[in-house]
């Protein structure tokens, strides 16, 4: 009983995979039914005009199967995304604030650090040291 179930279930699971014409692999058109075509693949009336339109409505289709597809920036944005989603990890920030005490306290600048914010720093590490130095002159 349980071998036909699981038969039946076999044979349900392959008639709800996406069907291909025959002779059309998922390999040889993965974007079915466009099949990585640059146009033409609408019919175009014979009416003024008609071709532009078609071109443009082609273009839509085109760019939403791949929306990122073309648009400046998008790497960026996407590391910029990518960035606030680690910084906003449980534990991170606290983590990243350890880690750039650490850094500093060896006098290594953490990565990102801005260049006045370093300068700063460094300029406060020179008068702690100078004070220390005096003291322990006086001592």
């Amino acid at each position: 009983m349980k071998s036909v179930a699981a038969i039946l279930l076999l044979a349900v699971s392959c008639n709800a995979a996406p069907q291909l014409p025959a002779g059309l692999s998922a390999l040889a058109c993965p974007d079915y039914p466009y099949c990585g075509a640059r146009g033409g693949w609408l019919e175009v009336p014979n009416v003024p005009g008609a071709a532009e339109v078609i071109a443009a409505q082609e273009a839509l289709i085109r760019a939403s199967l791949n929306p990122a597809a073309g648009l400046p920036g998008y790497e960026a944005h996407a590391a910029a995304e990518a960035a606030v989603r680690e910084a906003s990890r449980e534990g991170f920030p606290a983590h990243a604030a350890a880690e750039a005490a650490v850094l500093r306290a060896q006098g290594l600048a953490p990565a990102g650090t801005d260049p006045g914010l370093l300068a700063h720093y460094q300029a406060e590490q020179a008068v702690r040291n100078a004070e220390l130095q005096l003291l322990v002159n006086q001592g």
